[in-house]
C-alpha cells in the first residue's frame, strides 16, 4: 500500500505547477499530503509571476478567443527588431503550419485552433539562425512543443516562450474528415473561427464562412466536433497521458 501512495505521490509532483491551482489538483495534493512549497521545488517548472492581460481595442478583443494579447505581443517584438512564431490554417483550412509573424498574417495567427500542428524543419532552422544572430524570438505554442523549444534552444538567453492552456489535442484525421464533408457539400472556406463570441464568451460557437457566401455556425455544445473534443473522446491517445495537459476546461 505504501509503495502504491508513494507512486500516486510522484505522479502528482511531476504534473505541470499550473494543474495544483484546479480544484482537482488542490484537492489531491491535500489528500496525499503534498504542501504547495514541497510542490513548487519538484514542479517542472515554476511561476515567477502571474499577468492577466487584454486588449484594449473592441475589434480586436471581439475577434480574439480570449484576451486578444498575440498582436501586442507580436507589435512589441517587430518593434524592438525580434521575430514571432505562431500558427495559421493552411489554404485549404484542413491543417495548421507555422509561419513567422508579421503585419500580413497576425490577424490569421489570432484565435484558438484546436487541430493539431508540427513545426517543420524550415522554421526550426529559422529560428535557430535567428536565435545564433541575436535576434529575440518569440515562440507561441503548445505545452509540450515549449518544452521542445526549451530542450533544444537551452542555451539562447534571447528566446521567448509563451505557452498556451491545452488538454490535448484531436486526431488530426478527424478534422480533415468533418471539415471535408462541410467543403464538400459547400465549397472552398473562407474563414474557421473556433470561438466566434456571436453567441457570447461562455457560449461561443464553431462558425466556418465558405466563399460562397453560406455561414455554418453551431454553438460548442452543439456542433459534434466540439463536443468530441471537450469531452476529451477525439484527443490523440498520447495526450492522455501527457504530463504537460491542463485540467483547466477550454
Amino acid at each position: 500500500m505504501e509503495e502504491v501512495r508513494q507512486k500516486q505521490r510522484d505522479i502528482l509532483h511531476a504534473m505541470p505547477y499550473r494543474w495544483c491551482f484546479t480544484d482537482k489538483g488542490k484537492n489531491l495534493l491535500e489528500q496525499f499530503g503534498i504542501s504547495p512549497d514541497e510542490r513548487d521545488k519538484r514542479a517542472y517548472h515554476q511561476v515567477q509571476n502571474c499577468f492577466f492581460m487584454q486588449n484594449k481595442d473592441q475589434d480586436v478583443l471581439k475577434k480574439s478567443s480570449s484576451g486578444g494579447v498575440v498582436p501586442e505581443i507580436v507589435d512589441l517584438v517587430r518593434s524592438q527588431g525580434g521575430s514571432c512564431f505562431g500558427v495559421v490554417f493552411s489554404d485549404d483550412f484542413l491543417s495548421l503550419k507555422y509561419v513567422e509573424i508579421d503585419d500580413s498574417n497576425k490577424n490569421l495567427a489570432m484565435g484558438s485552433k484546436y487541430i493539431n500542428s508540427l513545426l517543420d524543419e524550415v522554421n526550426k532552422k529559422r529560428i535557430s539562425e535567428l536565435l545564433e544572430s541575436g535576434k529575440q524570438v518569440v515562440f507561441i505554442g503548445r505545452p509540450c512543443q515549449c518544452h521542445w523549444m526549451r530542450n533544444n534552444f537551452r542555451k539562447y538567453k534571447n528566446l521567448v516562450l509563451v505557452e498556451l492552456f491545452c488538454f490535448g489535442v484531436p486526431e488530426e484525421n478527424l478534422w480533415k474528415d468533418y471539415i471535408g464533408e462541410l467543403i464538400s457539400e459547400h465549397g472552398k472556406i473562407k474563414s474557421v473561427n473556433f470561438r466566434d463570441k456571436l453567441t457570447g464568451w461562455k457560449n461561443y460557437s464553431l462558425t466556418v464562412e465558405f466563399e460562397n457566401g453560406y455561414v455554418l455556425s453551431e454553438p460548442h455544445g452543439k456542433n459534434r466536433y466540439m463536443c468530441d473534443y471537450l469531452s476529451r473522446k477525439n484527443l490523440m491517445q498520447k495526450c492522455h497521458g501527457c504530463k504537460f495537459k491542463s485540467e483547466v476546461e477550454s
